[in-house]
């Protein structure tokens, strides 16, 4: 395995790091673990989130949004 150097903003290191912590792993662990996932297009992920949004449905009561009210930006 080869070792690569990456930089980080102090905030962006720190929060990784209990991120991995709190997943029981290193944060070297971790950030492979985000690499091969991205690079070999794991989206187990995502069939686990529309899981999640299908055994919680949203109500909401009748309100809708156009494409455009979604992407406007403030």
């Amino acid at each position: 395995m080869k070792n690569v150097t990456l930089a980080f903003d102090e905030q962006t290191l720190e929060k990784g790091k209990e991120h991995a912590r709190s997943q029981g792993v290193s944060f070297n662990a971790y950030v492979r673990k985000l690499i091969r996932q991205d690079t070999q297009g794991d989206a187990s992920w995502v069939d686990g989130l529309f899981s999640l949004m299908d055994k919680n449905p949203l109500d909401t009561q009748g309100v809708t949004w156009s494409r455009e009210e979604l992407y406007e930006r403030r």
